[in-house]
């Protein structure tokens, strides 16, 4: 799967020569940038999904590159873990 950020142009090919990043590192590398409670991580393709908490305490949904962990989108999440 292919993805684009509309913001900044940026390919996400899970076919890029770069090194990805595992779910560990995913998880670790979130941490590290303040969200608590890490739950639900699923990759598609260069880009991973997560639900986490921020620090604030709202529940979010976040979608983070695979290849170094930058969080690429929030999203409020409306549904809590009902999903």
């Amino acid at each position: 799967e292919v993805a684009l950020d509309a913001a900044t142009g940026e390919i996400f090919d899970a076919r890029d020569a770069r090194p990805q990043l595992d779910a560990t590192r995913i998880r670790e590398a979130l941490t590290e940038q303040g969200y608590r409670d890490v739950r639900d991580l699923d990759r598609e393709g260069a880009l991973w999904d997560a639900d986490a908490t921020d620090r604030d305490g709202a529940r979010v949904e976040l979608r983070v590159s695979g290849f170094d962990a930058r969080v690429v989108s929030v999203a409020v999440d409306d549904e809590g873990d009902d999903d």
